[in-house]
């Protein structure tokens, strides 16, 4: 995890991801079976709408192994109905899985809501202050925990880069082939 985003900053790593990506994002097809059509309409423009501005942020748990985001919805006051907004993209590491009986029911988030310090800048007012350190609990259905390859960490998966560090450190830790041909 410590080299994933120094990993990210190579050019060829990316390419790769978004071959894997690619096609994901841009062939997805969803069949709803149901005999009320207002339910499909429903459910397939809630689909439509996080597939088009939510899955590449959740698909970043190809790169990490997981990916944890809040839900966030929206009130439509023409049919009167909750809809699907967008997902608000946590950062990987700062977020661990809550289990109870085996089963992931939310996560915690740490630096939650990280507010800028400048905010806070009356000493006297120190009922306005949070304590951003503690871990804020997200559960379920606002909370999203995604997994790639479940089968090897049932709640962290495993990274898509997992075999691929040892050539990249190869390539470009201080003394790899890039330090050795410059030398050269």
């Amino acid at each position: 995890y410590l080299m994933i985003r120094d990993m990210l900053a190579d050019p060829k790593v990316l390419f790769g991801l978004w071959l894997i990506k690619g096609p994901i994002i841009s062939q997805a097809k969803f069949d709803v079976k149901t005999n009320n059509s207002a339910v499909e309409e429903f459910v397939q423009s809630n689909l439509k709408r996080f597939w088009m501005n939510s899955a590449a942020r959740v698909l970043k748990a190809i790169e990490w192994g997981y990916s944890a985001s809040e839900v966030h919805y929206r009130y439509n006051s023409e049919d009167g109905l909750i809809h699907f907004d967008r997902v608000r993209d946590l950062e990987s590491l700062d977020c661990r899985p809550v289990t109870m009986r085996g089963v992931i029911v939310g996560f915690t988030v740490r630096g939650f809501g990280t507010v800028n310090p400048l905010e806070y800048s009356s000493p006297k007012d120190s009922s306005s202050k949070r304590d951003i350190s503690a871990p804020h609990y997200v559960g379920c259905p606002k909370g999203l925990w995604h997994l790639h390859s479940r089968d090897r960490n049932p709640w962290f998966g495993l990274s898509r880069l997992y075999g691929v560090h040892v050539p990249w450190w190869e390539q470009w830790s201080e003394d790899g082939y890039r330090s050795i041909r410059r030398l050269w």
